[in-house]
Order: structure tokens, then sequence, then C-alpha cells
């Protein structure tokens, strides 16, 4: 049985978009030519048979994560339009591009990563507004007093106490990975205190797989947030 074209430009895709935007492109193209070369024919392919291979084949931290098959899988269950270009039609922004396109590529990931943030962050203010007004109340008040000793930048922690201070739903606080895991982590100390571990991760669970719906948290996942 002969495999479409088609079906090798998914494989390659996938593939592409598995190993994740810091994999060197040279890489990239030496595991699409072990997947060409070796399973390229096969009406079937084997993914954890293909990450053997590449994994005996290169020594590169790209192929040693643990989380490889389970990226992989992600990636093949997504809708065609979401899995990204075909490697063999030219990357979009190539690794060791102009300083230009790398700083379009950076932003695009800073932006990913704080929406990935503020909608998790969102989900969990959303399921605390549901206990009443004064409920809300005292968790805001609760963060406004953790900005004070939390070690927030300037940046960060002016946002997140406007946000506090604003009474608005959504938010667009800003801040590195570690910044924003400590706003979770102090709104989940203050939901055990409030309503106990079992409700404050009941609220964490659902925040983070209605979170998981984003295209953006297949790059940056929810759960780094906690």
């Amino acid at each position: 049985m002969t495999v479409s074209n088609t079906e090798k430009s998914k494989r390659r895709r996938i593939l592409a978009k598995s190993l994740g935007e810091d994999t060197p492109t040279n890489i990239i193209q030496s595991a699409i030519d072990l997947l060409e070369n070796e399973f390229g024919d096969n009406p079937e392919i084997k993914y954890a048979e293909l990450i053997d291979r590449l994994r005996a084949s290169f020594d590169h931290p790209a192929f040693e994560s643990p989380n490889l098959l389970g990226r992989i899988m992600m990636v093949r269950n997504k809708p065609a339009d979401q899995i990204g270009p075909d490697p063999a039609d030219g990357p979009v922004v190539e690794r060791g591009a102009p300083v230009a396109q790398q700083a379009v590529s950076a932003k695009s990931n800073v932006e990913g990563r704080e929406l990935v943030f503020n909608t998790l962050f969102g989900h969990i203010t959303a399921a605390i507004a549901k206990r009443g007004d004064s409920v809300e109340a005292s968790y805001r008040q609760h963060l406004l007093s953790e900005a004070q000793q939390m070690n927030l930048s300037q940046d960060c922690g002016k946002k997140l106490v406007s946000w506090v201070q604003s009474n608005k739903a959504a938010s667009e606080i800003t801040g590195t990975t570690a910044e924003l895991h400590q706003i979770i982590n102090a709104a989940f100390v203050w939901m055990c205190r409030e309503f106990g571990p079992v409700f404050a991760d009941k609220v964490l669970i659902n925040s983070v797989n209605e979170t998981d719906k984003l295209n953006e948290a297949f790059d940056f996942p929810p759960r780094d947030f906690l």
C-alpha cells in the first residue's frame, strides 16, 4: 500500500511540531530524514518505534524528553490547520534567522504563555466569584496583601494590584513563569484556607482542563503555573 504525499506531509509536520520551537533546524531535518528513510513507506507508523530510532541515532536533548510520545499524540489529534507548516516547504521562521524575525517569534512565545496564564487565572477567579461578592472581595484583598510580599518584578506587581483594584473578571497580568506561579500559589493557599484542600484541588483541576483547550496550551501547559 502506497503512503500518500498528504500523509507523508502530515507526519513531517507532526514530528516537527512535537520537537518544539527551540530545536535547531538541522536537528529537525535529521529527524525528518530518518522518518522518511525508515518509516516513509509504512502504511501505519508506530511513533514509539520512531522515537527509539531517533534516540539511537542522535545524541540530542530534543529526543530524550519522556513526554515526546505524548506530545506527538497530542499534535496528531489536532485539526490539520493547527499542526503547523510542512518543514519540506521551509520553516516560517528559521532557527538562526535575522534578529528581527527572532524578536517576533520571542514576542509570540511570551504572549502565548501569558494568554495561558491569564485564562487559567480567570477560570480560578470565576469559580471563586460564584461563591458570592463578599467571598470574591476577600480573595482579591488576599492577593493585594500578598502582592507586597511576593518576589514580583515591579511591572508584574503593578499589574496584579491594578487587576485587584479594578474588580474586572479578565486579567492582563504579565511576568516570568516563576512570578506567575507565585500568584496561582497564593490563590490556591487562600482557597485551601477558606474552603479546604478538596475544593481548592477541584477548582485547579477544572481550571487546568478548561485552559488546556487553548491552542497555546500545547506549548505552554497550564500545569507549569501550579
